[in-house]
Parts: structure tokens; C-alpha cells; sequence
């Protein structure tokens, strides 16, 4: 269960609509959104729900300097088009089941000088 700032309970399920709406936020994630019109910092409650989902960390150190680190956008689209079957290694291992249909007159085949294999059918 999550827990929101004003102390309530919530329950979130993590779906794969959800998790893909995440990776894609990733992806997408501008820094130019960290800053107003005007290039001064937005305060975290002003981000856009994208952009602070894309957020990874945020630091600020002794001098007041803000460190601001995404989510890695290499490992994000990675992820995602594995998901989506777009690696020929990921493509091999979900190659879809064949089924073999061989005749009953494989045999007479071989007699007349063909292949068995010319039987099978995929």
C-alpha cells in the first residue's frame, strides 16, 4: 500500500498498462521541464506528473546546489522494446509453435523416390 502525504491509505496495482505508461514517460523525459519560461527551477511540486515520474533522484547539496538524475533512458527503451518483441534474440525465443503434420502416405512417398520432407507441412 501506498501512502499519500496526508497520512490515508491506497491501494495501487501495478498493471502492464501502467508499466509501460512509466517506461514511456522515461523515455520521453525532458529536462527543459525542470525550468520555467524564464530557465529558473521549478519546485518539485510544480513538475508535471511525466517529468516527476522520469525523476530518479533529486539532491541538494551543502551549497544549495540541485542535482537532478533521470531514470536511465537507454535501459527504459531497452525494456520496452524487448517487451514489444523488437530484439531478434527476444523474436527466436517467442517464435510461436509449429505443428508438424505428416501424411499417412509419407511412406508410399519414399517409395517413388521423394523426400519424407516433402510431406511435412508447417
Amino acid at each position: 500500500m501506498a501512502k499519500p502525504h496526508n497520512g490515508t491509505k491506497t491501494k495501487t496495482a501495478l498493471t502492464a498498462e501502467s508499466a509501460l505508461r512509466l517506461l514511456a514517460q522515461i523515455i520521453d523525459a525532458d529536462p527543459r521541464r525542470l525550468v520555467d519560461q524564464h530557465g529558473k527551477p521549478k519546485g518539485v511540486h510544480e513538475l508535471d506528473d511525466a517529468t516527476a515520474a522520469a525523476i530518479s533522484s533529486i539532491e541538494i547539496d551543502r551549497h544549495g546546489v540541485t542535482k537532478v538524475r533521470f531514470h536511465s533512458k537507454p535501459r527504459a527503451l531497452k525494456m520496452l522494446m524487448r517487451h514489444l518483441g523488437l530484439f531478434e534474440a527476444d523474436n527466436k525465443q517467442r517464435a510461436p509453435r509449429r505443428t508438424v503434420n505428416v501424411s499417412s502416405n509419407a511412406a508410399a512417398g519414399e517409395a517413388k523416390g521423394e523426400s519424407p520432407a516433402d510431406e511435412i507441412k508447417h
